[in-house]
Parts: C-alpha cells; sequence; structure tokens
C-alpha cells in the first residue's frame, strides 16, 4: 500500500515476471527465472517491491584487512577491496544495499587517485553501505566527516587564515542542492564554517585551533556557524529543503531508470523523501511508479561496467569469484574503477558507457574469464545438451537471460548449429558460447 499517495495507481497490480525481472537487474544484478516466478506470485507490485527494499541485509565474508600489517601494500589492498565488493555484489541477498552504496559513492564521490589511503577509502566504503537505505539527513551529516571526504575535498587543510572552499562548494553545487540554488557569499561562509574538520592519518580529527569563530551568514542565518550548521540550515529551510530533494530525487531516477524523467516523477519521490528524509521511503515510490515499468524505462538503462561485472559473476556463483577472473585488469579500459570515480561529478549513465573501447574490454574479459574458468574445470558450457535450442536456453539462464529476443535467441542457435557442423570444434563451442552469451544486447542492457 502507499499511505502517502505518491505512487501510481497499479501500484496494486498483479506483477508480470518482465516487470520482476526488470525489477531485480535495476534494484539488483539480475534474478534466475525461479527466483522471479516466486516473487511473481505475490499479490501485486508493492508486496514485491517490499520483499526487495525489506530484505534482511546480508553478512558475508568480511572485508579484507585494510591497515599495513595486512601483508598487502596500497594497490594490492585496493585490488583486494575491488575483488571483496564486486563478489558481494554479486552473492548479496540483499543486493539493493550494495546497489544504494554504488549510488552514494557515485553521488558523494571521492578518488582513490587522490586518497591514496586504503583504510580512508574502505571507513567510507563501509559506512555508506550502513547508511545507504537509512535517512538522508544523517547521512549527509556523516559523509561530511568521513576522512576520505575531508581530504579528497581538501578540508583536512582548510584554516581560519585560509579557508578552503573545495568541498564547500561542492557540499551545495553537486551533492544536495545543484547549480544556481545557493551564492558566492553562501560557499564563503560555508568555507569559513567547515575549517578546523581535518584528519590525523586515517581518521577524524577536530582541530579547533583552526576553527573560524567568528560570526558568518549562510542563507540569511547569522552567528558562529560550524559545519555541522550548514547541512542543517539547509534541511530546516522547507524552499531548500525542497530543491534538495528534487536533487537527490532525479539523481536516483537517473540511476535506476532513465536520465530524463516523466513529468510528476521526481515530484513524487522528491515528497517521499523530504516527509522524513527516509531513504527507503523515496525507493519504495521510485519501483512502484508506473513509469519504472514503461518502454522509455525498460529500454534505458546501460549497465555500467561494475554492474555488469557483478551480474557475470553472479551467473558464475558456484564458479568464480573476482579473483580467479580478474575483473580489475580491466576496469580502466571498461571506464569505471571502483572507489575512483574520475571527476568530483562521479559517473555519468547510459551513452557514457557506450563506446568502441569499452566494448573490446568487455569481450576481452569475458574472453579471459571462459579460458580461465576452463582452465579451473569449471566452465559453465562444458557439457550443452545435444539440442542446439535447450544448449542456447540453458547458456542464457546462467546469466539470468530470462526473456531473450528472438532475434538474439535465433542468432545463438544458427551459431551452434553452424559451429556443430566443423569437426573436432568442442572446446570452441564452450568458449563461443560464453562469449556471445555475455556479449549479447540483453546482459548490457540492466
Amino acid at each position: 500500500m502507499d499511505p502517502w499517495g505518491f505512487c501510481t495507481v497499479d501500484s496494486t497490480m498483479a506483477t508480470s515476471s518482465a516487470d520482476v525481472a526488470l525489477l531485480m537487474r535495476r534494484a539488483g544484478f539480475g534474478a534466475s527465472a525461479s527466483e522471479i516466478d516466486a516473487l511473481a506470485q505475490l499479490s501485486d507490485r508493492a508486496a514485491v517491491v517490499d520483499v526487495i527494499l525489506g530484505a534482511t541485509p546480508y553478512v558475508g565474508p568480511p572485508a579484507p584487512v585494510m591497515t599495513p600489517d595486512g601483508g598487502l601494500d596500497d594497490w594490492q589492498r585496493f585490488v583486494a577491496l575491488s575483488q571483496w565488493w564486486i563478489d558481494r555484489m554479486a552473492r548479496s541477498t540483499s543486493p539493493i544495499i550494495e546497489k544504494m552504496t554504488l549510488f552514494w559513492h557515485g553521488l558523494f564521490t571521492t578518488s582513490f587517485a587522490k586518497v591514496f589511503d586504503p583504510p580512508m577509502i574502505a571507513a567510507q566504503h563501509h559506512y555508506y553501505r550502513s547508511a545507504a537505505m537509512g535517512n538522508f539527513r544523517s547521512l549527509a551529516h556523516g559523509m561530511s566527516m568521513q576522512p576520505a571526504m575531508l581530504d579528497y575535498l581538501d578540508n583536512a587543510w582548510s584554516t581560519k587564515w585560509s579557508p578552503n572552499q573545495n568541498y564547500a562548494r561542492e557540499l551545495l553545487e553537486l551533492f544536495l542542492l545543484g547549480v544556481g540554488n545557493y551564492t558566492e557569499a553562501d560557499v564563503d561562509a560555508s568555507a569559513r564554517a567547515w575549517t578546523g574538520h581535518s584528519i590525523d592519518g586515517s581518521s577524524y580529527l577536530w582541530r579547533p585551533q583552526w576553527h573560524d569563530e567568528g560570526s558568518k551568514t549562510f542563507m540569511g542565518h547569522t552567528g558562529n556557524l560550524d559545519g555541522a550548521d550548514i547541512v542543517d540550515i539547509i534541511f530546516d529551510d522547507p524552499a531548500k529543503a525542497t530543491v534538495m530533494a528534487r536533487w537527490i530525487a532525479g539523481k536516483l531516477w537517473a540511476f535506476f531508470a532513465h536520465p530524463n524523467p516523466p513529468a510528476g516523477v521526481v515530484d513524487a519521490i522528491a515528497a517521499a523523501l523530504q516527509s522524513g528524509w527516509d531513504i527507503t521511503a523515496a525507493l519504495r515510490v521510485l519501483f512502484n511508479r508506473s513509469e519504472f515499468y514503461a518502454t522509455a524505462s525498460v529500454q534505458g538503462h546501460v549497465r555500467s561496467p561494475l554492474e555488469y561485472i557483478a551480474a557475470v559473476l553472479k551467473g558464475l556463483l558456484d564458479r568464480a569469484h573476482a579473483a580467479d577472473i580478474h575483473p580489475e585488469w580491466w576496469y580502466p579500459a571498461m571506464g569505471q574503477m571502483p572507489f575512483n570515480p574520475p571527476t568530483v561529478e562521479g559517473w555519468k549513465h547510459n551513452g557514457y558507457w557506450v563506446s568502441t573501447a569499452s566494448s573490446a574490454a568487455k569481450a576481452d574479459f569475458v574472453r579471459y574469464a571462459s579460458f580461465r574458468l576452463n582452465e579451473l574445470g569449471r566452465h559453465p558450457f562444458a557439457a550443452l545438451p545435444a539440442d542446439a535450442g535447450a544448449a542456447v536456453d540453458l547458456a542464457l539462464a546462467t546469466f539470468n537471460v530470462t526473456t531473450p529476443s528472438a532475434g538474439t535467441r535465433a542468432v545463438l542457435v544458427d551459431w551452434l548449429t553452424q559451429q556443430r557442423t566443423i569437426p573436432y570444434q568442442g572446446w570452441f563451442e564452450r568458449h563461443g558460447m560464453f562469449v556471445l552469451v555475455l556479449l549479447c544486447p540483453e546482459l548490457q542492457i540492466g
């Protein structure tokens, strides 16, 4: 049910398997036909959404040790953390939490390239996961105090003698409000308010002697303002809070659906968010909107490289971990490295991921993965059925392509039929099928 009236009425309609499959790709990284069918049996779409949003948080293997005494250098610790996270995406029984961790990482950005400190990056990452589905106001305060953020946007060394505007500006421009919703005087006051919030090694440190204790005026509020006051002023001002809620709602829609939300969608998500700053409530409205299941959304979301790799590993749950097939070797060429957005604006969406370079990198990655799985004796297509149609159906189902297009299936069946006319081609059959399935359009569209 929708007590606030923010959802369209069809949230109470029975849910088709196609809609459940879409939701499982967007709120996670895909699902098997049996998982989809089980959810489709629930009473209505709202019930399916509630199950997905209310899943018990996944525990899983512990994160790798990030301190120097773990025996790894900085790069090795980055690799270990990235492998652990991509495995977690693929294996989590509450994948929406991993999706939202990725979302916040791409919005409230830091970069390993600048903050070359594994403990700080890991601490921020774990914080985003813990806050991913909770209270947005608390998250806005908490992310501001993360050592990785203070270091990345140069606030760690901002003093009353020389206030640094970097974090103060991005908090308003990119994180909470957007361009045009603040003044340069607001940036100046915010920078002064954030002085003294610093780091010591990999930990947060308050340096009172660096803090500007003078009177400051921010968005009409005057006093000896601190950084936390800046955040509170925005949340407590009804007009600014509405702007902020719409800003975050638009970001959520672009991340989960497509970059051009239909009229009314942003307003509905924003109203749910602003009513209590409950992130889960905003997601509930988003996933219950009829527009989310419309053609523009179904066909309008290209998987990011990290989403794609997680989907590949989800199909290989019993056969491989990230450490077996080394996706980190292809992150730069695919265009997305975990913990390393290219700029403070984070990653873009959809067309940003469509390029010849990214496609070539995916092809290299899946070819290597196929060879590696064969080397390990774990190739999923080592014994495909004799019937070409059944073999193709099994291959597609392995990677959770539950409703392939007629064109995709026909091409794969034709290829396999022709391939089997060639003597002694057993090895190439499994390898070719693996590559073709993982490069088919259905795996690229989320």
